[in-house]
């Protein structure tokens, strides 16, 4: 049996989230702009956040919804410290080398958010009165696992023996959100994953027959994220209401 040599794992652990507030699958949300959670570059309006907890959709407060985009930076950040560590691999290939695959995890995340994925969910609806009108807004999101390049089937294998995830994994869900948006503006909804996020190397060498048993000759910094699908069914993240003018 193969060797792998010593790995050093690094935990990080993003705390969930739990805030009281609604229950039901629909509510609402003011869309005056003392209460918007934020405004973006394009002038587009984040009306309110809402995250499912113990299989209740929460409404996150300010605070609570920008100390989870905190969070990621960090964690980025650190992840970035462990990539620029990595030291050069041999180029040596010796008589009767057998090829091999390894994912050598360096550590994983149980509940990271994923911004740079944030993607609209749902159609546009439109409010062309001239006073703000409580809108439904229906959304549905089919998630897959992502990586930092395309991974082929051999690394793939790899990282399922490793971790015990298949790339393959991906739910779908649907979730409809009752909001308030203001007078002439179109309204939609925004989903941005919390994923499980795994990072390591994926190696590839082959083995000598000798001492040492297996010679590394390249090592490819990886981040995996697999989505997360709660006990009650959702899709795990944050699902944001948004309007921008018409």
């Amino acid at each position: 049996m193969m060797k792998k040599h010593l790995k050093k794992f690094v935990s990080l652990v993003l705390a969930a989230v739990m805030v009281m507030g609604m229950s039901a699958t629909a509510f609402a949300a003011e869309a005056d702009d003392n209460a918007c959670l934020t405004t973006l570059d394009d002038g587009t309006k984040v009306i309110a956040a809402y995250r499912v907890v113990n299989g209740v959709a929460q409404e996150l407060s300010k605070d609570e919804y920008f100390a989870l985009k905190e969070t990621e930076n960090q964690i980025e950040a650190q992840k970035e410290a462990i990539q620029n560590s990595l030291q050069p691999t041999s180029s040596v290939s010796p008589r009767m080398a057998v090829p091999f695959t390894w994912y050598d995890e360096r550590g994983h995340i149980e509940s990271h958010i994923k911004t740079s994925s944030r993607t609209r969910i749902s159609n546009y609806v439109y409010n062309r009165s001239s006073n703000p009108a409580e809108l439904t807004i229906s959304g549905s999101i089919t998630k897959g696992a992502e990586a930092n390049y395309s991974l082929s089937s051999g690394e793939k294998s790899a990282i399922q023996a490793e971790i015990g995830i298949s790339y393959n994994t991906s739910y779908t869900f649907s979730q409809e959100i009752t909001s308030t948006i203001s007078a002439n503006h179109k309204g939609w909804m925004d989903f941005t994953p919390i994923m499980y996020n795994s990072y390591g190397y994926i190696q590839k060498g082959f083995t000598t027959g000798i001492n040492p048993s297996y010679v590394i000759t390249s090592e490819t910094w990886t981040d995996l994220y697999f989505p997360k699908q709660l006990p009650s069914g959702q899709l795990d993240g944050i699902y944001e209401t948004m309007e921008a003018p018409l």
